[in-house]
């Protein structure tokens, strides 16, 4: 039987289920985890440096558990841990963790409150950390935090469209289960809203110069307008009506219009009540802020 197996098959659940800290683990070098994104408030740290710190168990490090100070009231960190079986929260406050299966995209997001420990381990294989998260945390509603540039394997560009029309400010693109449409989101909303509310950019499907929009939470689905009224994703959309070309807007500052591939005069826009068309390019509705994701799979 492997060690991987004895360990979530009980060996280590009594640790799971103490919020002592590991301290022969902490004698360990830690292993650094890359954060993808996130705002300070959520950093790395070595374990058994304080007593106030957030712990994940993982069997896909050598030192079983790597540990997460908050440096500031509250914070996110966005980050792929891998392995993951346990968390113990040694804060005074609450912690947020989104956390999904080994492979695909079905994602769970669970609070452990002061001094609780709670297993995240999914079948027996683990789960993948997304994101750690004590709110409330800061939401943009300014200017632009992003870009629609496509990013690489290696650093993906996830982004969320929120309306810089006056009619419908702040409003965010989202996949919901009637279609695609806007709803107010924020970073406090759920980690399944706001992954929802979130889009990898990519190059455009029917030119290169200009991207396509696929959704977080459904890989391989890309946002399409198949008329000025309906929109939808789809893993086999027309290339054309799946491919936006950015157009910045001059006002308000740092806004973007997106013009639909399959007829140039026409871009997406919103209606005062919230819902997606395709409006004339240089309409009021037509502009949207880029925002840094609301969340990252």
């Amino acid at each position: 039987m492997s060690v991987l197996s004895l360990l979530t098959r009980g060996a280590l659940a009594a640790i799971v289920l103490t919020a002592s800290i590991n301290t022969a683990s902490a004698a360990q070098a830690d292993i650094p985890v890359k954060i993808l994104a996130g705002d300070g408030g959520i950093v790395q740290e070595q374990c058994g440096k304080q007593p106030q710190q957030i712990r994940v168990d993982s069997s896909s490090v050598s030192t079983f558990s790597v540990c997460f100070a908050l440096t500031k009231p509250t914070g996110w960190a966005a980050m792929n841990l891998t392995g993951s079986y346990g968390v113990v929260n040694n804060l005074t406050v609450d912690v947020n963790v989104a956390f999904k299966l080994p492979d695909g995209a079905v994602y769970w997001q669970d609070a452990v409150h002061p001094g609780q420990a709670k297993s995240i381990d999914v079948n027996n294989a683990g789960s993948t950390i997304v994101e750690l998260q004590v709110i409330p945390v800061a939401t943009n509603n300014g200017a632009s935090s992003a870009t629609l540039i496509p990013g690489t394997d290696d650093a993906p560009n996830y982004v969320s469209l929120r309306s810089a029309s006056a009619a419908a400010s702040g409003r965010t693109v989202r996949v919901t289960w009637a279609g695609v449409t806007t709803t107010p989101l924020s970073r406090n909303s759920s980690f399944l809203d706001r992954l929802d509310g979130s889009f990898l950019v990519a190059k455009g499907l029917s030119d290169p110069a200009c991207v396509s929009l696929e959704s977080a939470a459904y890989p391989g689905m890309y946002l399409q307008a198949t008329s000025p009224t309906d929109f939808s994703l789809s893993s086999t959309p027309s290339a054309s009506h799946a491919t936006w070309c950015p157009n910045p807007a001059t006002t308000p500052v740092t806004s973007t219009r997106l013009v639909w591939a399959t007829d140039r005069t026409k871009a997406l826009a919103i209606t005062s009540q919230g819902s997606l068309v395709l409006g004339a390019v240089d309409s009021a509705d037509s502009r949207w802020f880029t925002d840094q994701a609301l969340a990252r799979p």
